[in-house]
């Protein structure tokens, strides 16, 4: 087999693999108040947290975040404004 057949599989399979790993995560609708994150959803608020925890700028596989000032209510796993979150 030439060469360039060899380099040409290769880089066939590597685009395959990139496009799968780009396209990992937020396979359904995200909901009211929230995005896809192409970097995860490590630095989400939740309604229990009491202050904002620190956030690196590690990316992740995609996932859904809530939007700027709103937070995660775990119970309905809904984006709620802070003074919505449902008690428990």
């Amino acid at each position: 087999m030439s060469r360039f057949l060899l380099v040409k599989i290769f880089l066939t399979f590597s685009l395959i693999g990139v496009y799968v790993k780009a396209n990992e995560g937020c396979h359904e609708d995200c909901g009211e108040n929230a995005f896809c994150n192409s970097c995860g959803n490590h630095c989400e608020q939740f309604c229990s947290n009491d202050h904002q925890k620190p956030c690196t700028k590690i990316c992740l596989p995609q996932a859904c975040q809530c939007e700027e000032n709103f937070v995660r209510d775990e119970l309905t796993n809904k984006c709620v404004l802070k003074e919505n979150c449902s008690s428990g």
